[in-house]
């Protein structure tokens, strides 16, 4: 899920004159007089994160110079706020490609018109996918590459569906619809004794309910209503210089907790076109909502001219605004041979573009926090995946390719790295228990790699990298 929250600091040592650059937003375009005026006096340690682009030099004291990095709260494999799978132990093997086939209860997280069953009857689902994460990129003016902690994350789907007649069919339930973590322990920066934890944590997960009706023999059609829930937890750091009362640094750690909003207007439409048994076709759309959270900020500060010594500052109310942006997927699936061997294929589109700022309102001191520039480019992915059925245990794979969405100029160590991500899956399931319960799972192995240019403002230059690994696990009960 990646939403930019955190700020990592770099010193490096031996540097006693330093020009320092930074972009921000600022409807002016340029720094207020009454910044500039508080940056000059030394009044204000957090004026120059006004400006649109503002560069000044100062003289610091030796041993410190600060290079600041936006980090962000980020999904893990696909960028945006999402993965590419974010659960489904029987459409995890298949990369996901679902559009023309799923039917029941999970018909209301990857295509509502898949709510009316070709069976009467009842079912319930259970999904885990225990997920692994890393994250590599450089955090410094040096172009030093540092690893992320290992993170673990839980997406989960629990629904219900029922399909009563031939034409009518509903179902309701909640599901992990987006979600990562991001985490730098104990930094250390330069001779500092304060050493920060740097932390985006964010869960985005879906109520929904909805239903589905079959037109004829050949169409189904579908809708579902979405009520979101996000929470989240920030912590950050930031390096500023000052003249007054004498040169130095003064090194900022900051906390957004308890973060959580909900937005209750979403809605997901679905279309499933089946001519004949050997290929069909799916189609699915999401609409944009934005989300607001409402949290409590915090900080610490320590300062080169009083080495050891940890000042808390004065917080209070905290509030970070996105959006969780539309989405439309085609495609199909067709059966090469009866029985034995299917194809999928199908295309996304998410319209990232319109995830240009996240929006952070707070203040430590009376000092405000920055709005973080994102300037995410629309996501597309396409989903191959094929499926061996003449087998007790079927035999699913799948491949996932997804364009780039953050860009270089704004790649940082905690983001999905600037450039193409790919997933591979395995998986397989069967029926048990009487044909009544059907078990399935699935691995997956996903990357995304980039290299920035040392002159790709404000970027920092260096070899970025995302890994992440998945189990999907899931169980369906008919009855």
């Amino acid at each position: 899920m990646e939403v930019r929250i955190a700020i990592s600091i770099a010193i490096s040592t031996h540097v006693t004159s330093v020009v320092f650059c930074e972009t921000r937003e600022n409807p002016g375009g340029f720094m207020r007089n009454d910044a500039r005026a508080e940056w000059q006096q030394g009044t204000n340690a957090n004026a120059l994160t006004r400006g649109s682009r503002i560069c000044w030099r100062r003289t610091l004291a030796r041993g410190a110079m600060a290079s600041l990095l936006i980090l962000t709260m980020n999904d893990a494999f696909g960028a945006g706020y999402e993965k590419n799978i974010m659960w489904s132990g029987r459409h995890g093997g298949q990369a996901g490609a679902s559009l023309s086939t799923v039917e029941g209860s999970e018909a209301l997280y990857w295509n509502p018109a898949g709510l009316v069953s070709s069976r009467l009857g009842h079912d319930v689902t259970l999904n885990l996918s225990p997920t692994y994460s890393r994250f590599q990129g450089s955090i410094s003016s040096d172009g030093e590459n540092r690893k992320s902690d290992e993170q673990y994350i839980l997406p989960f789907g629990l629904m219900y569906g029922s399909t009563r007649s031939e034409k009518w069919g509903w179902g309701i339930g909640s599901y992990a619809s987006g979600g990562t973590t991001a985490k730098y322990e104990n930094v250390p920066i330069g001779a500092f004794t304060l050493r920060p934890t740097i932390e985006s944590k964010i869960q985005l997960i879906e109520v929904a309910a909805g239903a589905g009706y079959r037109v004829n023999e050949q169409w189904q059609l579908g809708v579902a209503w979405r009520a979101g829930f996000v929470s989240a937890k920030l912590s950050s750091a930031a390096a500023t210089a000052f003249t007054v009362p004498a040169a130095g640094v003064a090194l900022t750690a900051s906390q957004i907790d308890d973060l959580e909003g909900e937005e209750l207007v979403g809605l997901k439409l679905g279309a499933q076109y089946r001519p004949s048994e050997v290929w069909g076709l799916g189609l699915s759309f999401r609409t944009e909502y934005d989300f607001e959270l409402d949290g409590t900020a915090t900080g610490q500060r320590e300062t080169t001219l009083a080495p050891g010594s940890v000042t808390t500052l004065a917080g209070g109310p905290a509030t970070v605004k996105s959006r969780f942006p539309m989405q439309l997927n085609f495609g199909g699936h067709w059966n090469i041979v009866p029985d034995a061997w299917r194809a999928y294929a199908e295309y996304g589109f998410t319209q990232y573009s319109r995830v240009k700022t996240l929006e952070i309102n707070a203040t430590l001191s009376g000092a405000a926090l920055p709005n973080i520039a994102q300037n995410w480019k629309d996501q597309h992915h396409v989903r191959l995946a094929g499926e061996f059925l003449r087998t007790n245990w079927p035999v699913r794979f799948g491949y996932v390719f997804t364009s780039q969405v953050v860009p270089e100029s704004d790649a940082r160590a905690t983001f999905s790295a600037p450039g193409t991500g790919h997933t591979l899956t395995l998986g397989t399931g069967r029926d048990v228990m009487a044909d009544r319960l059907h078990v399935d799972m699935a691995l997956e192995s996903s990357w995304i790699t980039g290299d920035v240019s040392p002159t790709a403002s404000p970027a920092q230059g260096g070899d970025y990298e995302t890994i992440g690994y998945a189990l999907h696990l899931g169980a369906a009960y008919l009855f």
